[in-house]
Protein backbone atom coordinates (compact mmCIF):
# COMPACT_ATOMS: atom_id res chain seq x y z
CA UNK A 1 0.00 0.00 0.00
CA UNK A 2 2.77 2.57 0.62
CA UNK A 3 4.48 1.74 -2.67
CA UNK A 4 1.34 2.35 -4.64
CA UNK A 5 1.02 5.79 -2.28
CA UNK A 6 3.97 6.87 -2.95
CA UNK A 7 4.02 6.12 -6.87
CA UNK A 8 1.20 8.14 -6.69
CA UNK A 9 2.54 11.15 -5.21
CA UNK A 10 5.31 10.82 -7.36
CA UNK A 11 3.04 11.08 -11.09
CA UNK A 12 0.90 13.83 -9.32
CA UNK A 13 4.04 15.34 -8.71
CA UNK A 14 5.38 15.66 -12.46
CA UNK A 15 2.30 16.41 -13.43
CA UNK A 16 1.96 19.44 -11.53
CA UNK A 17 5.30 20.27 -12.42
CA UNK A 18 4.82 19.65 -16.41
CA UNK A 19 1.24 21.53 -16.56
CA UNK A 20 2.83 24.94 -13.86
CA UNK A 21 6.09 24.70 -16.94
CA UNK A 22 3.83 24.67 -19.82
CA UNK A 23 1.24 27.25 -18.25
CA UNK A 24 4.33 29.83 -17.31
CA UNK A 25 5.84 29.16 -20.83
CA UNK A 26 2.76 30.37 -22.55
CA UNK A 27 1.93 33.14 -19.94
CA UNK A 28 5.54 34.24 -21.06
CA UNK A 29 5.30 34.05 -24.98
CA UNK A 30 1.67 36.48 -24.20
CA UNK A 31 4.20 38.81 -22.15
CA UNK A 32 6.62 39.08 -25.14
CA UNK A 33 3.86 39.25 -27.61
CA UNK A 34 2.03 42.37 -25.13
CA UNK A 35 5.73 43.90 -25.19
CA UNK A 36 6.18 43.70 -28.80
CA UNK A 37 2.84 44.89 -29.97
CA UNK A 38 1.20 48.08 -30.69
CA UNK A 39 -1.00 49.15 -27.59
CA UNK A 40 -4.98 49.03 -28.60
CA UNK A 41 -4.46 47.83 -32.16
CA UNK A 42 -7.45 46.08 -32.30
CA UNK A 43 -9.99 48.04 -30.85
CA UNK A 44 -11.11 50.31 -33.48
CA UNK A 45 -13.55 52.15 -31.12
CA UNK A 46 -10.35 53.76 -28.74
CA UNK A 47 -9.05 56.81 -28.86
CA UNK A 48 -6.25 57.30 -25.96
CA UNK A 49 -3.29 59.12 -25.72
CA UNK A 50 -0.10 56.82 -25.33
CA UNK A 51 2.88 59.07 -25.53
CA UNK A 52 2.95 62.50 -25.01
CA UNK A 53 4.97 65.19 -22.72
CA UNK A 54 2.91 64.22 -19.74
CA UNK A 55 2.14 60.79 -19.94
CA UNK A 56 3.77 57.78 -21.28
CA UNK A 57 1.69 54.31 -21.51
CA UNK A 58 4.74 52.75 -24.03
CA UNK A 59 7.41 50.38 -23.65
CA UNK A 60 10.98 51.38 -24.70
CA UNK A 61 10.77 48.99 -27.66
CA UNK A 62 7.43 50.60 -28.37
CA UNK A 63 8.42 54.15 -28.39
CA UNK A 64 11.29 53.13 -30.33
CA UNK A 65 9.03 51.33 -32.75
CA UNK A 66 6.91 54.65 -33.30
CA UNK A 67 9.79 56.79 -33.46
CA UNK A 68 11.13 54.62 -36.36
CA UNK A 69 7.66 54.38 -37.89
CA UNK A 70 7.75 58.66 -37.91
CA UNK A 71 11.49 58.28 -39.37
CA UNK A 72 10.45 56.40 -42.15
CA UNK A 73 7.02 58.33 -43.20
CA UNK A 74 9.80 61.25 -43.52
CA UNK A 75 11.84 59.62 -45.69
CA UNK A 76 8.96 58.37 -47.93
CA UNK A 77 7.39 61.70 -48.03
CA UNK A 78 10.03 63.74 -47.68
CA UNK A 79 13.32 62.93 -48.86
CA UNK A 80 14.93 59.39 -48.59
CA UNK A 81 17.47 59.21 -45.99
CA UNK A 82 16.28 62.80 -45.04
CA UNK A 83 15.75 61.45 -41.51
CA UNK A 84 19.55 60.80 -40.84
CA UNK A 85 20.22 64.71 -40.94
CA UNK A 86 17.32 64.78 -38.49
CA UNK A 87 17.88 64.48 -34.44
CA UNK A 88 14.78 63.47 -32.52
CA UNK A 89 13.11 65.77 -30.34
CA UNK A 90 9.81 64.53 -29.41
CA UNK A 91 6.77 62.29 -30.09
CA UNK A 92 2.85 62.48 -29.60
CA UNK A 93 1.01 59.45 -30.21
CA UNK A 94 -2.35 58.68 -29.97
CA UNK A 95 -4.57 55.98 -30.79
CA UNK A 96 -7.27 56.87 -32.71
CA UNK A 97 -10.44 55.10 -34.21
CA UNK A 98 -9.69 52.53 -36.74
CA UNK A 99 -8.17 49.29 -36.44
CA UNK A 100 -4.46 49.88 -36.10
CA UNK A 101 -4.45 53.49 -36.23
CA UNK A 102 -2.21 56.30 -34.36
CA UNK A 103 -2.04 59.94 -34.82
CA UNK A 104 1.54 60.66 -34.53
CA UNK A 105 3.44 63.97 -34.30
CA UNK A 106 6.83 64.25 -34.20
CA UNK A 107 9.34 67.03 -33.93
CA UNK A 108 12.82 66.76 -35.47
CA UNK A 109 15.62 69.06 -35.00
CA UNK A 110 18.27 70.12 -38.08
CA UNK A 111 21.36 70.95 -36.74
CA UNK A 112 24.23 71.85 -38.66
CA UNK A 113 26.44 73.76 -36.57
CA UNK A 114 24.94 77.30 -37.74
CA UNK A 115 21.97 76.39 -38.08
CA UNK A 116 19.47 74.98 -35.63
CA UNK A 117 15.91 73.93 -36.48
CA UNK A 118 12.51 72.23 -35.04
CA UNK A 119 10.42 70.80 -37.49
CA UNK A 120 6.86 69.68 -36.87
CA UNK A 121 5.49 66.09 -38.71
CA UNK A 122 2.23 64.47 -37.99
CA UNK A 123 -0.15 62.53 -39.37
CA UNK A 124 -2.02 58.61 -39.17
CA UNK A 125 -0.40 55.88 -39.52
CA UNK A 126 -2.21 52.34 -40.05
CA UNK A 127 -0.49 49.27 -38.89
CA UNK A 128 -0.57 46.15 -40.62
CA UNK A 129 -0.04 44.22 -37.67
CA UNK A 130 -0.17 44.70 -33.97
CA UNK A 131 3.67 42.43 -33.80
CA UNK A 132 6.04 45.31 -34.54
CA UNK A 133 8.27 42.11 -35.35
CA UNK A 134 6.38 40.81 -37.40
CA UNK A 135 5.96 43.51 -39.97
CA UNK A 136 6.95 47.15 -40.28
CA UNK A 137 4.78 47.85 -42.97
CA UNK A 138 2.21 51.07 -42.44
CA UNK A 139 0.45 53.31 -44.60
CA UNK A 140 0.47 56.66 -43.65
CA UNK A 141 -2.62 59.25 -43.93
CA UNK A 142 -3.36 62.99 -43.58
CA UNK A 143 0.88 63.95 -43.69
CA UNK A 144 1.50 66.91 -42.81
CA UNK A 145 5.11 68.54 -42.57
CA UNK A 146 7.02 71.48 -41.83
CA UNK A 147 10.09 70.35 -43.40
CA UNK A 148 9.13 69.45 -46.89
CA UNK A 149 9.29 73.31 -48.14
CA UNK A 150 12.22 73.72 -46.28
CA UNK A 151 14.09 70.89 -47.54
CA UNK A 152 12.66 72.16 -51.20
CA UNK A 153 13.82 75.13 -50.55
CA UNK A 154 17.04 75.05 -49.17
CA UNK A 155 18.84 71.20 -49.56
CA UNK A 156 17.98 70.44 -53.41
CA UNK A 157 20.44 67.07 -53.49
Amino acid sequence: MKKKSWVTGIIIGFVVIVAGSLLYTNHQKQVDIAEHSAPYYADANKKVVLLSASQDKLNDYQEEQFYSIARGTIDGEVRDGISDKMDDKSLYVEKVKGKGRYYIEYVSRWDTGFFKQNFTTSFVAKLETADFRKSDTFTTYQFQSDLTDFVNENDPD
